[in-house]
């Protein structure tokens, strides 16, 4: 089981945007604290550093004091419009202490392109106080569209989009099988879900200092 304490991870490593939720906006915090985790974890990358069965834990800390439960897991996946899927797991829970104040549980179930790691479909489900969403979102490779669907109100829409396109959890993944240098700066198209609609935006990040963590 690893540790992630913010209060050690102050640096601005990444350019990331968003709106709300873990895995948009105001929790991507935790995101991108693992996107640095990853990245330092693995000196030598190959083009694929894991398999079904990796399963990562880690406590997430805010200036020491325990707030939660992030965990990473890649299972086996389906055969999607014709494309073998790795299924990436990620979920985010807030410590019982800690949901006193602000309740989280989150989860991401992204199935991914098993050669280029692109995003194919995306269930998204969070929980962050009174905010509850509960998006799924495919990617249709050939015709370059993203089609959104809220599952609550029902809502579906589309939009072309460009690639490499990620949700949060492929990026990550991703992230994990590129050798980007200190310093470098890159764009992808990331799967953007808010609390009043999702998009798909082009972002830009930048490869922070590399840091240790304990595992």
């Amino acid at each position: 089981m690893g540790t992630i304490d913010s209060g050690r991870l102050g640096r601005d490593g990444f350019l990331f945007p968003g709106r709300t939720g873990v895995f948009s906006g105001r929790g991507v915090f935790f995101g991108i604290l693992l996107l640095f985790v990853f990245f330092t974890q693995n000196p030598v990358l190959q083009a694929h550093p894991f398999r079904p069965g990796e399963k990562l834990t880690y406590v997430l800390k805010l200036r020491g004091v325990p707030v939660g439960s992030q965990v990473f897991e890649v299972r086996d996946g389906m055969r999607i419009r014709g494309r073998l899927t790795h299924l990436l797991f990620c979920s985010v829970k807030s410590s019982r202490f800690f949901s006193f104040f602000y309740y989280i549980n989150d989860e991401l179930e992204s199935f991914a392109d098993i050669d280029t790691l692109y995003s194919l479909q995306s269930r998204i489900r969070f929980q962050e106080g009174r905010h509850f969403r509960n998006y799924e979102v495919e990617i249709d490779m050939d015709r370059m569209t993203a089609l959104f669907e809220d599952k609550n109100s029902k809502k579906r829409w589309e939009q072309e989009v460009s690639f490499p396109i990620f949700d949060l959890v492929s990026l990550i993944y991703w992230l994990r099988t590129q050798n980007h240098r200190v310093g470098e700066t890159f764009s992808v198209f990331f799967i953007d879900t808010g609390l009043i609609y999702g998009e798909v935006k082009e972002i830009k990040i930048r490869v922070g200092e590399e840091e240790q963590v304990s595992t």
